[in-house]
């Protein structure tokens, strides 16, 4: 049930770039877009149509540290395909439990190039959530299906419903653990504990509505 996927990322490029086009090829014979490339020098889009509405896909791979103007012009040109820009870029510090300084400069500069949101991957933890002129930053998911169970943190992982309506952005934070590689949404007293963990390394002016699951930006 993927619907597109992001080959934005370290390990895109572990057998070559025979390995990562024979990946890209996979997909798109399936029906699965793919955004982004390791390089950040292919550009790579990919827009999903929903309820009438275009969203745009960006990917950004910080590790090959290159091409950041390319990709900072293929938001400027999904900007003018689309409703709206969702860019998700591959960086950050591994079992970092917070956002460092560089994901920040590099998050903002993509909101003030026209990003609506931003929501990273890769440090292999949850990190904080911040709101910069308006738009929502998740600078890490964590792990969706993995098999790090060697701490708390590397066994939770962050999922998100998002709905965009006219001047309203409505983010679901939906926290879930990972059992033997297999995805279970948290008690609701684990969600309770994990929504307050997260709200006090986040955005103090979004905390409360972290506590209760669910934050609204107003455009």
């Amino acid at each position: 049930h993927f619907d597109l996927l992001s080959q934005a990322n370290n390990h895109s490029n572990d057998f070559g770039q025979d390995g990562a086009d024979q990946s890209k090829e996979l997909l798109l014979q399936n029906g699965i877009p793919i955004f982004g490339d390791y390089f950040n020098q292919k550009d790579y889009l990919a827009i999903k149509e929903i309820a009438g509405k275009k969203i745009a896909f960006v990917g950004f791979n910080e590790f090959s540290y290159q091409n950041q103007d390319r990709v900072i012009n293929l938001i400027k040109n999904a900007k003018l395909q689309a409703d709206r820009v969702i860019v998700m870029p591959h960086w950050g510090i591994e079992y970092a439990p917070s956002s460092n300084e560089h994901q920040q400069a590099l998050a903002h500069a993509f909101i003030d190039t026209g990003a609506d949101m931003v929501v990273g991957a890769h440090p292999h933890v949850v990190q904080d959530i911040e709101i910069y002129n308006g738009k929502a930053i998740i600078y890490s998911l964590g792990d969706f299906i993995f098999d790090q169970d060697f701490s708390k943190e590397t066994t939770e992982g962050l999922s998100l419903g998002i709905v965009f309506k006219t001047g309203v952005t409505d983010i679901f934070l939906i926290p879930f653990d990972i059992d033997a590689s297999q995805i279970r949404l948290k008690s609701a007293e684990a969600r309770k504990t994990f929504l307050q963990e997260l709200a006090e390394k986040s955005d103090t002016i979004i905390a409360s509505q972290i506590l209760d699951g669910k934050i609204t930006l107003h455009d």
